[in-house]
């Protein structure tokens, strides 16, 4: 009788152990690092956002890709005091580029097209 009350507790025991892994497991899996995938599966905690004109996921950081104002942007009152530097480019003039000190900043010229992360050349 003794035996059979400590097989039940160890089975028991075990049972619970088994449930508690289970759950720990699960719950890990939604907060690992990286495990932040969006609906094209880039990862937001590494940089990574989607290009719809590259069909890819980049770092925008990284590539020296052109970002369009948008008309949101244009209409700002206020910027951010963020340092991130972009090099805004004028409407059909390549060649005139301009440093400014964030994207709102860039986007609040109303002759700014498009900007390129980092300083400009």
């Amino acid at each position: 009788m003794e035996k059979t009350w400590l097989i039940a507790i160890i089975v028991l025991a075990l049972a619970l152990i088994v449930t508690k892994v289970s759950l720990f497991n699960q719950a890990n899996e939604s907060q690992l690092i990286g495990g932040d995938r969006d609906e094209h599966g880039c990862i937001g905690s590494a940089g990574y956002t989607w290009n719809e004109s590259l069909q890819k996921c980049v770092r925008v950081f990284e590539e020296k890709l052109k970002t369009y104002c948008e008309e949101n942007q244009r209409t700002a009152e206020v910027c951010t005091m963020i340092y991130a530097p972009v090099c805004g480019n004028a409407f059909e003039l390549d060649d005139t580029k301009k440093t400014y000190s964030n994207p709102c900043a860039a986007c609040m010229n109303s002759q700014i097209e498009y900007y390129i992360q980092g300083e400009c050349e």
